[in-house]
């Protein structure tokens, strides 16, 4: 089932969840990974819908800086650690909870690009407003290729507007096995 373009612009302006911190973790490779309720939950929406979740396989696909990527053979990649680096801190602070909970969100929409968009947008015909909003926010969108540009600015706008079960229900709808 597509998920209807009206759908996400309805929800696309609403406002993200509250953020309250709390000791909730995801399990993946055996370890425990500290994160918000709803970023753990969106994990296990994104595992039960198919989704190979992988947070912190090592330095090899996570060199620093770099927090996450999803892959078209359907993989998210977490890069767990380096989001604990941003505050240069002990442990995971608030800030850096919300940048891994964007990261989630922001890879989650690119799996639903590739699984039922072909690696391409999602709302084709918002790709001016994308581009705009992201660069408006503050999101590098020109240091992309000039090909990525329009699922790169999607993702992350709809990573920021969207809310974790958002996300899900666009992930079920589109995405389901």
């Amino acid at each position: 089932m597509k998920f209807r373009a009206t759908s996400i612009l309805s929800t696309a302006l609403a406002a993200v969840v509250g953020f309250g911190f709390a000791a909730t973790a995801a399990m993946a490779q055996g370890k425990r990974y500290p994160m918000h309720p709803a970023s753990a939950q969106l994990l296990r929406t994104a595992k039960a819908n198919g989704v190979k979740v992988l947070i912190d396989p090592g330095k090899k696909h996570c060199p620093p800086k770099l927090f996450g990527f999803a892959t078209r053979n359907g993989y998210l990649v977490v890069c767990y650690r380096n989001h604990t680096m941003i505050d240069g801190k002990r442990g995971l602070s608030k800030n850096e909870a919300l940048e891994l909970a964007d990261t989630i969100r922001h890879e989650l929409v690119h799996i639903v690009q590739y699984c039922a968009y072909g690696g391409n947008m999602i709302l084709p015909q918002n790709e001016n407003y994308f581009i705009s909003y992201a660069q408006d926010l503050g999101m590098p969108i020109l240091s992309y290729g000039r090909h990525q540009w329009a699922t790169e600015a999607e993702a992350r706008v709809l990573a920021h507007e969207l809310t974790e079960a958002q996300i899900a229900d666009l992930l079920i709808k589109s995405c389901r096995n």
